[in-house]
């Protein structure tokens, strides 16, 4: 009950507007926290592989792309989407059929992450390879 007082001083008697807004905090917080721990477990039992961008979509009122790739784990195909917000959309076409590193979850290949641009293997205190410099130019 002494929550509930709390948030009643706080909205001055009105518990029908703050409520959402408490939900929705909430809400968007334990959302939050289960990306992390896939972030977490993701870098901590990452395995390296090699993905396919074979399509792209541009994301809605942003200079976004959203890269749709494939890689193969065991001969399983597994296909994933990644909005890259550091690649300018002109430049979307020169991605497609070309390799990249992926990471995956060794338990499940399903938690991935395309690596595209330095900033990717920045996180994971990788140098960036030579062979993807031609990647620079498309900021």
């Amino acid at each position: 009950m002494g929550f509930l007082k709390f948030i009643d001083k706080i909205n001055h008697g009105r518990p029908g507007k703050i409520f959402p807004v408490v939900v929705i905090v909430l809400l968007g917080a334990i959302a939050y926290y289960y990306v992390q721990q896939d972030r977490k477990r993701l870098f901590n039992n990452k395995i390296f592989t090699t993905g396919e961008i074979y399509d792209y979509t541009m994301v809605a009122r942003s200079s976004a792309t959203n890269f749709i790739c494939r890689f193969y784990v065991g001969g399983v195909k597994y296909s994933f989407s990644q909005v890259v917000r550091e690649v300018n959309r002109a430049y979307a076409d020169d991605f497609v059929g070309k390799t990249f590193p992926v990471i995956y979850e060794k338990e499940n290949p399903s938690n991935c992450e395309l690596l595209l641009v330095p900033e990717n293997f920045q996180q994971i205190n990788m140098p960036f390879p030579d062979s993807l410099n031609w990647v620079r130019k498309c900021h």
